[in-house]
C-alpha cells in the first residue's frame, strides 16, 4: 500500500527513506527476500499488513482439545522419538497434567532433535487433528521452547503476513517490532485533525499499530475500530493517488503547444489534394 509514510528528521530520519537494513535483523539476505514483497524501507514495512490474524492470547489446557481447534497450548516433554513408517518424521509427546498432545514434525534438523528432551516445556499453536494413534496431534506447529516458553500471552491477536519463499513469519514479527517501537512514533499525521473528525477516522500511527498488533477481545467494537483503521490508510491511499494526478494534470496544462512552422509547400500540396 503506497502511502507515504514521513517522519521527523530527528534521529536518523524519515522512515520513508530509511532502508530496512537499518532495522535490527535485517540483513542482506532478508532484505532481498523483503524486496520481493514490495518491501525496501522501513515506511513500506510499517504499511506490510497483514492477510488474517491468529487468536494465541490464551493457553488451552491439553485436556480441552477437540479436532479442528486452533489454539495455543503449553506442556511439558514426556518423550520424543523418530520413528520412519511410511515417512521419517519426529515425533514429540507433550503432557499437562490435564491431558496430553503429540506433535509430529515431517522435517526437522539435527539441532532440533537433539533439544526437545524429556522435562523440556514448549507453548505451541497449530491446528488440533486426529491422529493415527489414540491422541490428538498437531502437525508443524508453531513452537516456542525453554526459557521462551514461559512467555505470558499479552492479550493481542497475533498476526500473519504476505510471505515469499525463504522469509518466515516470526521474522517479520520481530522486525515490525523494531519498527513500529522505534520508527512509529515518530510518523507525523499527514491528515488535517478537522478532517479525521469528520470522517470518524482515527489516527496514521493508531490505525497503523491496531492493525498490527490488535486486541483479542471478542467485542464488535474492536472489529469496527479495525474495520475503520483499515478505512484511514484506503483513504490516504487514494487521497494521494488524487493528488498525483491533479498535480501531472496541472503540469500537463502548464506545458505549450510547440508552434507551426511558416507555410511551405508541403502544406499547399496537402491542401490541393
Amino acid at each position: 500500500m503506497p502511502v507515504p509514510v514521513t517522519s521527523a528528521a530527528d534521529n536518523g530520519g524519515a522512515a520513508e527513506t530509511r532502508p530496512i537494513t537499518a532495522l535490527r535483523g535485517a540483513g542482506p539476505a532478508v532484505a532481498r527476500r523483503l524486496e520481493e514483497l514490495g518491501v525496501t524501507r522501513i515506511g513500506d514495512l510499517l504499511l506490510h499488513l497483514p492477510t488474517r490474524y491468529e487468536d494465541r492470547s490464551r493457553v488451552a489446557p491439553l485436556g480441552s482439545l477437540r479436532p479442528g481447534m486452533h489454539c495455543l497450548v503449553r506442556g511439558r516433554i514426556d518423550h520424543a522419538e523418530v520413528t520412519v513408517r511410511r515417512r521419517r518424521s519426529l515425533l514429540v509427546h507433550l503432557s499437562d497434567g490435564t491431558g496430553s498432545l503429540l506433535l509430529r514434525f515431517f522435517t526437522f534438523s539435527p539441532r532440533l532433535r537433539a533439544l526437545l528432551k524429556p522435562g523440556l516445556e514448549g507453548l505451541c499453536f497449530g491446528e488440533v487433528r486426529t491422529g493415527s494413534g489414540p491422541w490428538l496431534e498437531m502437525v508443524h506447529p508453531d513452537c516456542e521452547w525453554g526459557v521462551r516458553a514461559a512467555a505470558v500471552p499479552d492479550g493481542r491477536l497475533t498476526a500473519v503476513y504476505p510471505l515469499t519463499r525463504g522469509l518466515q513469519q516470526g521474522t517479520v514479527r520481530r522486525l515490525l517490532q523494531t519498527a513500529l517501537d522505534e520508527y512509529l512514533p515518530r510518523c507525523p499525521e499527514l491528515l488535517p485533525e478537522a478532517l479525521l473528525t469528520e470522517l470518524g477516522l482515527p489516527g496514521f500511527r493508531t490505525s497503523v499499530a491496531l492493525l498490527h498488533r490488535p486486541p483479542a477481545a471478542d467485542d464488535p467494537a474492536v472489529a469496527q475500530q479495525r474495520r475503520q483503521a483499515r478505512d484511514r490508510l484506503a483513504f490516504e491511499e487514494l487521497l494521494a493517488h488524487h493528488l498525483v494526478l491533479q498535480a501531472r494534470r496541472r503540469q500537463r496544462e502548464r506545458r505549450r503547444a510547440p508552434a507551426l512552422a511558416a507555410p511551405c509547400e508541403l502544406q499547399d500540396a496537402l491542401r490541393k489534394a
